[in-house]
């Protein structure tokens, strides 16, 4: 009766062990299963900001262009503008032979 009741306890004591060693397993799988998650949603992350690297390059070129385009236009209405004062002085000066003479 004696030996029954050792076997028991050592039984007890094995089975408690089991139960502790299963539950930190699952401890240890669900903090894994989380890192799996974690590491997923940054790899999501990494491709949705690889796909978008091209669009976002796209539109940089896109909005360096149409700059370009406008800063040559001003060059030009500058140009113009030059233009215009030159000739309104020449006018000018024109003005004032013809009113001396």
């Amino acid at each position: 009766l004696v030996d029954c009741r050792e076997a028991k306890a050592t039984a007890d004591t094995k089975i408690n062990d089991l139960h502790r060693r299963h539950d930190a397993a699952l401890q240890d799988a669900k903090r894994a299963k989380g890192d799996a998650s974690a590491r997923g949603r940054l790899n999501q992350c990494a491709l949705d900001d690889a796909k978008a690297l091209p669009i976002l390059q796209a539109e940089m070129q896109e909005t360096k262009t149409k700059l370009e385009e406008k800063i040559n236009l001003i060059s030009a209405l500058e140009e113009e503008l030059q233009s215009a004062r030159n000739k309104i002085s020449e006018l000018q000066e024109m003005t004032e032979v013809m009113q001396r003479e």
